[in-house]
């Protein structure tokens, strides 16, 4: 039997303000209690994310991740469903001993069906694949707005990761041994 594989995909929502470009990160699970959803505090933890990814070292809780520069992303909806398969990639080719049998990908925010589609059709290799979104805003039981993320760890922890490469310049991201250039 294969090895499940447990993916949360975010951007860093800043394309276009004071930085250069849109961070896209996606970070990888072999844990089955990074995939259950559950609800997190409206802030980020960065202490907490550090140690959420030093506890079980690579391959079992990984990153990767790269920067989108082109105006054509700018505020887009495709950037998770267009990139997130590239950088799954870099990470299965990064791991060739790694057996996955099941690749579930769990995206933060909207994903539209062209989206869902582009994905099953990427993926298409894998005998078992599993693609969700979730969206940290909501209404909770008195029709008030909630932006308490409900969402399984591995995204929450790929917002918080996202958030923390705007920190670097965009010459020490090309660098960063996680970096994966696009085509």
């Amino acid at each position: 039997m294969g090895i499940e594989l447990y993916i949360g995909a975010d951007d860093s929502n800043h394309a276009g303000t004071e930085i250069e470009g849109e961070i896209v990160l996606t970070t990888f699970s072999l844990l089955y209690e990074d995939s259950i959803v559950g609800t997190f505090k409206n802030s980020r933890e960065y202490a907490a994310a550090l140690r959420w990814m030093s506890q079980f070292p690579a391959p079992a809780r990984d990153y990767r991740f790269t920067v989108l520069l082109e105006e054509k992303w700018r505020h887009s909806a495709l950037n998770l469903t267009e990139v997130s398969p590239l950088l799954v990639r870099a990470y299965l080719k990064d791991n060739p001993d790694l057996k996955v049998d099941t690749l579930k990908l769990y995206l933060d925010g909207y994903m539209s069906s062209q989206g869902k589609r582009h994905l099953r059709h990427e993926f298409r290799d894998l005998n078992h694949f599993v693609v969700d979104n979730f969206i940290k805003k909501g209404r909770n039981r008195n029709g008030r707005m909630s932006k308490r993320p409900r969402c399984p760890p591995v995204v929450y922890m790929a917002d918080i990761w996202a958030r923390m490469m705007l920190d670097l310049k965009l010459s020490d991201i090309r660098r960063h041994p996680k970096f994966v250039s696009l085509p």
